[in-house]
């Protein structure tokens, strides 16, 4: 197999530890969770899981922005869109904002194409110094050289060819057992075409998750499932040996690679599923609540209002009637500071019925602590200093 050659998956016996796992995901993709009546609180997982993602994916490219800047970043945007801020917390969200723009345009069996490509390196490059591009959405027109790598990119000349062969690698239909497997072989010829003078790591992964957006991995509602970029960010020198490995595209390589990849994500969507069964969701937001409370990040009002509500379904004032009393004023004072610390948002804009919101706020950074004591973050956030508090006992 050489780099003219036709895109294609290696061959590899059935009762190889790869097929294992392909059939093993195909399997769990079945039971995925969705935001039902009995666990309504998954679709705010969204914003949280995309954040995370964006910071794992920065980070594999050496940013060493907090989880706490990161997440006071997206929150201070929110409030103020137009302040300055760092330039390795802006990289973070222009990533978030790109897997945002997946969510919202990618679905299944939505074809990938050169412009979505372009795009997605437009929204992860643009206006960043250190991690920018002078031609964001833009192929490169010279040729590179990969940091650390020994593999040189194929000539400018051929980028776009190649990257055609890619695309219709990716939008050719397979059997569901094998789209997973073809989404680990397309990054990483993603990454050995190099196509863009800067950003192919970030874009890459951006592309694998649309991908997995397109063979149904990702269901279409309002929240994300399993995302490459947290198995990546599970131990980023094995990503970076696996990828350079195989870099000769010889098919054992190429296998191993996908072995490495299909392990990862299988790990997470047993992960999933198990934040999913019993009562697991629950006790997570509930003992983020409280440890958010006594790190004097809540104040008791608010933090028996979001306790009341930590299912995710959406209420009205009188909903906290028992968390904060039967004075009509007082509750709409206390709702008010929520909305304004984005603690909870509004269901329909100007409406009167509201939900929780896990990200970005006060509350995010105990939620990722309590994902983290679940080994449900990848190694690459689990690391952060920021993350690494002594535990406190339940009241």
């Amino acid at each position: 197999m050489n780099g003219t050659a036709g895109l294609r998956v290696p061959s590899f016996p059935f009762d190889s530890p790869l097929a294992s796992k392909a059939v093993a995901l195909e399997r769990l993709r079945g039971d995925l969770p969705r935001a039902t009546e009995h666990l309504p609180v998954l679709s705010e997982l969204a914003d949280l899981y995309r954040l995370m993602s964006s910071i794992a994916s920065a980070r594999i490219e050496g940013n060493h922005t907090t989880v706490v800047d990161a997440i006071e970043g997206a929150r201070l945007r929110q409030v103020q869109p137009r302040l300055p801020l760092d330039d390795s917390v802006q990289e973070i969200l222009r990533l978030e904002d790109a897997a945002e723009f997946l969510d919202h345009e990618i679905h299944p069996h939505s074809p990938l194409t050169h412009g979505l490509i372009r795009e997605l390196h437009h929204l992860a490059t643009h206006d960043l110094v250190r991690e920018g591009d002078a031609t964001p959405g833009e192929y490169r027109t010279r040729g590179v050289e990969i940091s650390g790598s020994q593999h040189i990119p194929p000539l400018a000349s051929t980028v776009h060819a190649l990257m055609s062969d890619l695309l219709d690698f990716a939008n050719t239909p397979a059997e569901p057992h094998m789209q997973l497997v073809r989404m680990a072989i397309a990054h990483h010829r993603f990454v050995w075409i190099h196509p863009f003078a800067n950003g192919n790591g970030r874009v890459a992964r951006l592309f694998s998750y649309a991908m997995i957006r397109t063979g149904g991995f990702a269901p279409d509602v309002e929240y994300q499932t399993v995302n490459p970029t947290t198995v990546f960010g599970a131990d980023r020198q094995q990503y970076y040996d696996w990828l350079s490995a195989a870099d000769s595209l010889e098919d054992d390589a190429l296998i191993g690679w996908a072995d490495f990849v299909l392990d990862g994500l299988l790990r997470d969507f047993e992960a999933l599923h198990r934040l999913a069964s019993g009562d697991s969701l629950s006790r997570l937001i509930t003992s983020s609540i409280r440890r958010a409370q006594r790190a004097a990040q809540l104040s008791e009002p608010e933090a028996a209002a979001l306790a009341a509500v930590s299912a995710g379904t959406p209420f009205r004032s009188r909903d906290l009637t028992a968390a904060l009393g039967t004075d009509a004023s007082a509750r709409s004072r206390a709702i008010g500071a929520l909305l304004e610390h984005n603690l909870i948002t509004r269901l329909h804009p100007g409406g009167r019925i509201y939900r929780i919101r896990l990200s970005p706020n006060a509350l995010t950074p105990f939620v990722f602590n309590e994902l983290d004591s679940m080994g449900l973050l990848p190694t690459i956030i689990r690391d952060d200093a920021a993350l690494q508090r002594p535990p406190i006992d339940p009241a």
